[in-house]
């Protein structure tokens, strides 16, 4: 019988990471500058909330995933609107993409799960 090898790839996101060619400005600049990118950022990070997160709309676990307690209460409603077919007001777009720049390190994480890295903080 064969063994796999089990051990994952960890992978230290930091402002220095670059996966795939993907560093924490080209995630910034993708963000800011592509309405599909910014509504597939907003699902991203609303998905990382626990469910009792989800559930009352505020942040109550220091895990450093889903949204910062500024942004929990605005981030569920802005989901609730990309995700029930509503959208996103043009006017409000240029807010929300200021705020969004800085899930840079969960997006970049969401790109290296993808390419196979399990990713980890300092």
């Amino acid at each position: 019988m064969m063994e796999q090898n089990t051990t994952a790839k960890t992978l230290v996101i930091d402002h220095n990471t670059v996966i795939d060619g993907w560093t924490k400005e080209k995630v910034q600049d993708l963000v800011c500058s592509s309405d599909k990118a910014l509504v597939r950022a907003i699902i991203l990070v609303n998905s990382k909330q626990t469910a009792d997160e989800k559930r009352s709309g505020t942040t109550c676990h220091w895990n450093s995933r889903g949204w910062s307690m500024t942004d929990a209460k605005r981030g569920k409603k802005w989901a609730y609107y990309v995700t029930d077919g509503y959208g996103l007001r043009n006017w409000e777009k240029g807010k929300i993409r200021l705020v969004m720049r800085k899930y840079w390190r969960q997006l970049l994480a969401e790109i290296a799960r993808r390419n196979g890295f399990v990713p980890v903080s300092r």
